[in-house]
């Protein structure tokens, strides 16, 4: 083969694998992000258990924390209490340019209420009246305090907070979302979180709360 020869054939070679890199390229592309998409988190779904109850969550959607530090989201109002076992927080974009701030379901074994009659019982922190739902079954008990919340300097927080016996166990659940006052912000300067929008997301943490299951497989939600 001469050396004009062997330079045009070694072209073709360096041509035809561009143009492979290239598709492929192409098609991972295609295949990352669907059309009209934003390529933000994928969907993945993930347990997590401490050997009395178990979680199932959308890890893409949610983000898990053992710490206050682990939270990887900004907000005026932490989407979870400091004190907690677990913190699933609210890592999706959906509500981006909004006054949305937070949203979280905290989860706590709670020691400190050694008996039956103090898990259900016991009023929520800075509570002074109120009377919860209780709930019965052959193997656990709930309660439920609901429109558990705070509010300040022009942001409020609402949610409710949820407990669960079992097995000489007390587990505590708070949801909560927060949001600042879209009626402080400029007109036409942000999107407006909506009563909507606040009703979907509250229907996403009640989906984590129906996820929990007990250790003999009992789901108290």
């Amino acid at each position: 083969m001469t050396t004009k020869n062997f330079v045009a054939v070694g072209i073709v070679f360096m041509l035809v694998l561009f143009a492979g890199w290239l598709y492929t390229a192409q098609k991972g592309l295609g295949e990352g992000i669907p059309p009209g998409g934003t390529g933000d988190i994928s969907t993945t779904e993930q347990t997590i258990s401490d050997g009395s109850i178990t979680i199932g969550y959308d890890g893409g959607e949610w983000g898990l924390a053992v710490r206050p530090d682990q939270i990887l989201v900004t907000s005026y109002i932490p989407p979870c209490g400091e004190d907690f076992n677990y913190c699933f927080y609210y890592r999706g974009n959906t509500y981006s340019g909004t006054n949305f701030d937070s949203a979280g379901l905290r989860v706590l074994k709670r020691n400190d209420l050694s008996t039956e009659e103090q898990c259900l019982s016991a009023l929520p922190d800075g509570y002074t009246n109120m009377t919860p739902q209780i709930a019965t079954s052959t193997t656990y008990k709930t309660s439920v305090f609901s429109q558990v919340g705070d509010a300040g300097a022009g942001h409020i927080a609402s949610g409710a907070l949820y407990r669960v016996a079992h097995s000489n166990l007390c587990y505590e659940f708070e949801t909560r979302i927060g949001e600042a006052q879209f009626t402080n912000f400029p007109e036409g300067t942000i999107g407006e979180f909506t009563a909507a929008n606040k009703q979907t997301l509250e229907g996403r943490l009640l989906n984590l709360l129906k996820s929990i299951s007990l250790s003999n497989g009992a789901k108290p939600f």
